[in-house]
């Protein structure tokens, strides 16, 4: 019965605003000089803890502009009192890598792990690349309500 509640209670309705100033990424590859600062503005609509909207825009890992629109799905919830661990992948639309379709839109796939702590948090991505290394990224955030 607790098992039974205590998972209803995390898909409970209440929708969460997040923003998010950027991330840090580590390719890897000292060979290449990659920006590893990714700044940037995103915004995360979270409507339960395991269903998201993400939208923004940061500075790629090529010193161009990017914008990203997906969906972050996080099925394993783990909730330890006022932090909770959750696991997932996020399903994005990107654009502006130069090296990637000519720097339009392209479809990507990002395992990611996320940490919440009341009112911040934190996801941890992996960026795959095929054609060059791929990259872990720490992006902070912060909830508006």
């Amino acid at each position: 019965m607790l098992l039974s509640m205590a998972a209803a209670a995390q898909d409970e309705p209440g929708l969460q605003i997040w923003i998010t100033p950027g991330m840090i990424s580590d390719h890897g590859n000292e060979e290449r000089d990659y920006n590893e600062k990714n700044t940037g503005f995103g915004v995360e609509a979270f409507i339960t803890p395991r269903h998201g909207l993400i939208a923004g825009r940061f500075e790629n890992s090529n010193y161009e502009q990017s914008r990203y629109l997906g969906y972050h799905w996080r099925p394993l919830q783990i909730p330890l009192g006022p932090l909770r661990l959750s696991g997932g992948v996020a399903l994005a639309l990107i654009d502006g890598y130069s090296d990637v379709n000519d720097g339009g839109t392209f479809p990507s796939i990002l395992p990611s792990v996320s940490a919440e702590f009341w009112r911040l948090g934190a996801h941890l991505i992996y960026v795959p690349n095929p054609e060059h290394s791929g990259a872990v990224a720490l992006l902070l955030r912060f909830r508006l309500w």
